[in-house]
């Protein structure tokens, strides 16, 4: 609930532009980091009265993630992508079933089950299966992981059959599959003023996009060579090939347009 609670908080900056937001969204990822890791990319359940208890479920990793992708884009802060891949790393070491690729509600070696579940189904909240195959797609183009692509594929062709037949079940599922379709756009804001540029264009709905955004960073696979002298740019992109870049809004609205589906 902590990790639901810091999506939303972004998603609210990202379309009211509320400073408070931004703010109290650090500053729960950083209570969640203190007092629910139990060291490294172990992560427990329930934190009271000064203890965290019970090892972490699949949909905690699975929010937790998605919270981290969210504020990473609202804060331009790319450590944040990167302890988001290293927490899928262990979901995947830790929770994966090789035979259908899809993830088990509970870790490996957990000796207090009779048997290990798999949930795919999104009800009041999503599955964690589904939300771990969304950020491993995100993933995969943030940090050029071809076989992360690949886990969020077979994760979506084993529960293919079931969505076509019941997709009020399995709506999150529906959405990656049309974003399979659609394929995933990258947006990329460098440059002086970047900040401005990035929070118009978060408070957009633009689907099926990766969006990273920065003034020095060029660690990062998405940054590489989209950056001229601190000149503000914006590009959009498919599969790493770019458009030509734009240094104002309507620009970058236009070719947000041509490239989508």
């Amino acid at each position: 609930w902590n990790a639901l609670a810091l999506t939303a908080m972004c998603k609210g900056y990202a379309v009211l532009g509320r400073e408070a937001y931004k703010q109290e969204a650090i500053a729960l990822a950083a209570f969640i980091r203190e007092h629910f890791c139990a060291g490294g990319t172990e992560y427990r359940h329930t934190f009271k009265n000064g203890m965290s208890r019970y090892p972490a479920f699949l949909d905690d990793y699975a929010y937790l993630i998605q919270a981290l992708i969210s504020l990473q884009e609202i804060t331009s802060d790319q450590s944040y992508l990167r302890e988001a891949s290293e927490l899928a790393a262990h979901v995947w070491q830790h929770f994966s079933d090789p035979e259908t690729g899809l993830c088990f509600y509970t870790p490996v070696g957990q000796a207090d089950l009779v048997a290990r579940k798999v949930d795919i189904f999104d009800n009041a909240t999503a599955s964690g299966n589904s939300i771990m195959a969304a950020n491993l797609q995100y993933l995969s183009v943030v940090f050029e992981r071809s076989d992360w692509a690949g886990m969020a594929r077979k994760m979506i062709a084993a529960v293919l059959p079931l969505t076509l037949r019941y997709p009020g079940s399995l709506a999150v599922w529906g959405y990656l599959i049309l974003q399979q379709v659609a394929g995933l756009r990258e947006i990329v804001v460098t440059g002086r003023g970047y900040d401005t540029m990035r929070d118009r264009l978060l408070s957009e709905y633009i689907p099926f996009s990766v969006v990273q955004s920065s003034d020095y960073e060029k660690d990062m696979p998405l940054f590489r060579h989209r950056q001229s002298e601190g000149l503000l740019q914006g590009f959009v992109c498919r599969n790493n090939q770019c458009l030509a870049p734009a240094s104002d809004w309507g620009e970058i609205q236009k070719l947000i347009k041509i490239t989508t589906i």
